[in-house]
């Protein structure tokens, strides 16, 4: 059985998720290792700085996970957002978590907001998506051949 304690760290309470077997890390990991959404639509932004970026945005946060050694930068981050749940891991936990090679120990499950595409273009008369671009000079070289088309910014 997946052990959980509760902690009340100011005035948040913080979950502690101790067994790999945890239904909501196996989900992140999942996820992770897939490289799609978590089972109820999140995506999982894993580092410090996705995270200050979707606190930013119009996206929802249904969580997050820290590792010990990262906890109490996480706690500074959420000060403002109570209604955000947080979990904390062992450090040895996240590791074995994370897609990233030196993780920073942080992932949020964020839930996008809903886009249709007259989002995109309206008012806009050219707008270039780019998806899985594996090579970054690629997204240079289609952003270099708009230029001279004489389209604003």
């Amino acid at each position: 059985m997946a052990r959980l304690r509760k902690k009340m760290t100011l005035d948040r309470v913080v979950q502690k998720l101790t067994s790999p077997a945890n239904p909501l890390l196996k989900q992140v990991r999942r996820a992770l290792a897939r490289s799609e959404l978590t089972s109820n639509g999140c995506i999982v932004a894993e580092s410090f700085h996705l995270l200050e970026e979707a606190l930013c945005s119009p996206s929802t946060i249904e969580a997050v996970i820290a590792a010990e050694s990262a906890c109490a930068r996480a706690l500074e981050l959420l000060k403002a957002h109570p209604e955000i749940r947080m979990f904390t891991v062992p450090d040895r936990l996240y590791q074995s978590l994370s897609a990233t090679p030196s993780p920073q120990g942080v992932a949020a499950l964020v839930r996008l907001p809903g886009w249709q595409s007259k989002d995109f273009f309206r008012g806009r008369p050219l707008t270039i998506v780019l998806d899985g671009v594996q090579d970054p000079g690629n997204a240079g070289a289609i952003l270099r051949l708009r230029k001279p088309s004489a389209q604003p910014g």
